[in-house]
């Protein structure tokens, strides 16, 4: 498995390494993230927007209120990072990149994705 996300397990394929997202049987924050960027193929070499995140993924309409709701979505996002800079040999950069404002996105980076998607 190049790059495959198993919701249901809590468990990303990177390069054919698992990286554990979760060990509890309840779906956490950086779950939602990925199954969001995973649910179509297609689409996970473009961004996604902390702010498209927000809604669509945890229900959070006042997104563009709050000024530094952005924060939430780095952080999953850094940690998502963490996790999979703890498996040798897939670490040398960063999984997802992203950014820090008020209008950030997410995207995976490159170097992870395979050529024929």
């Amino acid at each position: 498995k190049y790059l495959e996300l198993e919701y249901v397990n809590g468990i990303l394929w990177i390069k054919g390494k698992t990286v554990v997202i979760r060990r509890q049987k309840r779906p956490t924050d950086e779950d939602r993230l990925l199954a969001y960027m995973f649910s179509d193929k297609k689409s996970l070499r473009k961004p996604f927007y902390y702010a498209d995140i927000a809604e669509k993924v945890f229900l959070d309409y006042g997104y563009d209120k709050n000024k530094k709701s952005w924060r939430k979505y780095r952080d999953i996002c850094q940690r998502i990072n963490d996790k999979v800079a703890k498996i040798p040999k897939i670490s040398e950069q960063g999984f997802l990149d992203f950014t820090d404002e008020r209008d950030g996105r997410v995207s995976i980076n490159q170097a992870f994705l395979p050529k024929d998607i």
